[in-house]
């Protein structure tokens, strides 16, 4: 049993705009759809309400990151889940509210459009990917990380870093320039790296990726 997640979290700033990520998911999905098809694996996927689920797979949507954790933790502290691939892209930081004349104020409504200038407080989110493990520690665990502007040799650092800090065994990682930059939606440079800091592979495309990743979960 693999669990999968996808999507780009959105942060609420008031009761009708919010903070979105760029991230599709639809790499995500490719994934979950492949383990489902060709490598006969149950799968949870775990993504927001923007995409479609692939059949057969036990689809869960997302709303914020509170519900992510919640979410994560139950799935695998009770279900047989072998490896995750958490390919989200997490926001990394929640609006505190309004910062103004030394004050954090808190938004309980739509903001005041009348307002000349809005200075938005944003204060850091827990990092999801670090307590994986920590839910279930013999779970494999296959992160993603999206870099700016970086070099290959750069990309790889910050790859094993990742490893580090959050105990996975493989990161994907991937920069701007090699997903939003290109002519066509399966085009997607990458590199998967693993524990030891190793390039297992590079990759053009969502295609390919899909076929290692499944291969590393088994």
């Amino acid at each position: 049993m693999i669990l999968v997640t996808g999507g780009g979290l959105s942060e609420k700033i008031d009761n009708v705009r919010s903070i979105k990520n760029k991230s599709t998911g639809e790499l995500a999905k490719v994934i979950s759809e492949k383990l489902v098809k060709e490598f006969y694996r149950d799968v949870y996927f775990l993504h927001t309400e923007d995409i479609i689920c692939p059949p057969n797979v036990k689809s869960i949507k997302i709303n914020d990151i509170l519900h992510l954790k919640a979410e994560l933790n139950e799935l695998l502290k009770t279900k047989p889940i072998k490896a995750v691939v958490h390919a989200m892209a997490v926001s990394d930081y929640h609006v505190e509210g309004i910062y103004k004349n030394g004050e954090i104020i808190p938004i309980k409504s739509k903001l005041d459009s009348s307002e000349e200038r809005v200075l938005l407080s944003l204060k850091r989110n827990p990092k999801i990917i670090s307590m994986i493990k920590k839910f279930n520690p013999r779970v494999k665990l296959i992160g993603f990380k999206l870099t700016d502007g970086k070099t290959e040799e750069e990309q790889i650092k910050i790859a094993i870093n990742q490893i580090e800090k959050n105990n996975c065994d493989y990161v994907l990682v991937n920069d701007i320039f090699g997903i939003f930059n290109t002519k066509s939606e399966q085009l997607h440079k990458a590199m998967l790296i693993n524990k030891n800091g190793e390039i297992v592979d590079k990759f053009n495309t969502k295609e390919e990726i899909a076929n290692k990743i499944c291969e590393v979960t088994i």
